[in-house]
């Protein structure tokens, strides 16, 4: 039988899981950076795409769901128009 410190929904569970993830992120930007480091620009651009995609995937398969469940027919045109405004403005000045 588990203690109650090994329980999903425990703070100890919690925090060891959150502690691993951090523990994990930056071995992993460590090696980015050892394998990485002097990588072309296409290289890089091409980890960053990877990347960006990862993280969307993530983002949409936690949340689109949600959103959908409250507002089905506007959903992914939000969706897409809050990528597009995220994109123009981390591209502002920039010409």
């Amino acid at each position: 039988m588990r203690s109650a410190c090994e329980l999903p929904g425990s703070r100890v569970y919690i925090f060891s899981l959150w502690a691993t993830i951090v523990v994990l992120s930056g071995l992993a930007a460590s090696a980015g950076a050892a394998f990485l480091g002097g990588a072309s620009p296409q290289v890089v651009a091409a980890v960053s795409a990877v990347a960006a995609g990862a993280l969307l995937t993530m983002v949409v398969n936690t949340m689109v769901p949600e959103a959908v469940e409250g507002e089905q027919k506007l959903a992914g045109l939000l969706v897409v128009i809050g990528l597009l405004v995220a994109f123009a403005l981390s591209n502002v000045g920039e010409t």
